[in-house]
């Protein structure tokens, strides 16, 4: 193992917490798009991000020590170092989801294909000279996202006002029909056939997918809210997760007798542990308000300044679900309560039928 040595850089804690957060983030969603369609190029991208991510926890660490001054400063900034190390672990599940790719660890191109044809693209794209000092909105179809740009050894997360400059790396998600001619290996999203016992390990890895993306919107909902109630969401989710993993199991051992290299469910195994471990860290996170912590404000002001963060509505009306949810660009996930407690339903369809109860999560429009 190679050690880099690292330098401390000096930021103000929100800086580095807004940076921490934005990056985490974006690593889990390179990493599930360079696992579903097998890109590369996405998983070196979320790997030099952990390296990046490793410098900012360090200058994160001195900046937080320097910091404190009294016991009073102390008991607020406790909790900032275990919501750091739990940024870093979920860094890390990103990274070992990017190494299954990497280290061409097999999953069956079935189960690939399957996951690949749920969710939008996202590729890599390095400048050209007609985009240099034009703005991204006016180089690229609305329908196509910028998560983020590299730019003189810097990620940065959603920068949709500045001008692109000569030697940007620029990552954008879109439907496929816009963005596949950007790269001179197309790719296939047609459907696939599979059996009934891989269209099960697909569902049961979606569903961790949301989980583990939903419990690290929760966690940073519940310690700025200071809310308990959505800080036990969390630790239902994770949970919930835990069982998951327990039935992938389950469902990869019954279906190996059937595939004619089972080594190939290695990596499918692999990936239900990652996404266990950012699950449990988002948890972590949460778990600081059932603990009774009382946060440094700093924090607050980070997360509101970051990529954005979900909002949690319950339905108390009819009134609500006609005027807020127009306002809404996408319903993240529906707690639904049925007869034994509740139950979760992942990016339900537009026409998915709510009422009063229900909780919405909500991601707000983007404002460019």
């Amino acid at each position: 193992m190679v050690f880099e040595k690292l330098s401390f850089k000096k930021k103000s804690v929100k800086e580095i917490f807004v940076e921490m957060k934005d990056l985490s983030e974006l690593m889990v969603d390179l990493s599930f798009y360079s696992l579903f369609f097998d890109n590369k190029e996405l998983a070196d991208e979320v790997l030099e991000l952990e390296k990046q991510m490793d410098e900012l926890e360090y200058d994160a660490i001195i900046s937080t020590i320097m910091a404190v001054r009294k016991y009073r400063d102390a008991k607020k900034v406790a909790p900032l170092s275990a919501i750091l190390g739990a940024i870093e672990d979920i860094s890390n599940g990103a990274g070992d989801i990017a190494k299954i790719v990497k280290n061409d660890v097999e999953i069956p191109e079935e189960v690939r294909r399957k996951l690949s044809g749920r969710f939008e693209p996202v590729i890599s794209v390095d400048t050209s000279d007609d985009m240099v000092d034009r703005r991204y909105a006016d180089v690229f179809d609305e329908d196509i996202e910028l998560l983020s740009l590299f730019r003189e050894g810097v990620w940065k997360v959603g920068p949709e006002n500045l001008k692109i400059a000569e030697g940007d790396k620029i990552i954008i998600r879109g439907p496929s029909d816009k963005i596949k001619d950007m790269k001179e290996d197309k790719l296939s999203f047609d459907d696939v056939e599979i059996d009934g016992s891989v269209e099960d390990v697909v569902d049961i890895l979606l569903d961790m997918r949301e989980m583990s993306e939903l419990s690290i919107d929760l966690s940073f909902n519940a310690v700025l809210s200071g809310s308990e109630f959505i800080a036990k969401e969390v630790v239902d989710l994770e949970e919930i997760i835990d069982k998951k993993l327990s039935e992938l199991h389950e469902k990869v051992l019954s279906s190996a007798s059937e595939i004619k290299n089972p080594l190939v469910l290695k990596g499918v195994l692999q990936l239900g542990y990652s996404l266990e471990l950012i699950t449990d860290a988002s948890m972590e996170i949460g778990e600081t308000v059932l603990k009774g912590f009382d946060v440094h404000p700093v924090f607050d002001e980070a997360v509101k300044e970051s990529r954005g963060i979900v909002v949690r509505r319950e339905i108390e009306n009819q009134d609500f679900i006609e005027n807020v949810v127009e306002d809404i660009s996408k319903v993240k996930a529906v707690k639904k309560q049925v007869y034994e407690g509740f139950e979760w339903i992942f990016s339900p369809e537009k026409d998915f039928f709510v009422e009063e109860g229900d909780v919405l999560i909500l991601k707000p429009r983007k404002v460019n």
